[in-house]
């Protein structure tokens, strides 16, 4: 990690695994970048892809669902 915090040629870097919540703050208050776990980058693609309104809705409620315990106050 610290070779990776040294490198200035990234802006965000994707996790292969599930992280829970303080385990991507931590890493993101870290490196100083934004990080995306597996799920975040799987909703993403569902956004990008969701045709039908029902689809949609389902999209969304997947990400209320996965930022909600994501939300630092």
């Amino acid at each position: 990690l610290l070779s990776l915090k040294n490198s200035t040629n990234y802006n965000v870097v994707i996790i292969d695994d599930e992280l829970s919540p303080l385990q991507q703050r931590k890493l993101e208050d870290f490196l100083q970048v934004k990080i995306i776990d597996r799920v975040a980058l799987i909703l993403d693609i569902f956004t990008k892809r969701a045709r039908t309104r029902e689809g949609q809705l389902q999209v969304e409620l997947a990400q209320h669902q996965y930022l909600y315990p994501r939300l630092a106050g």
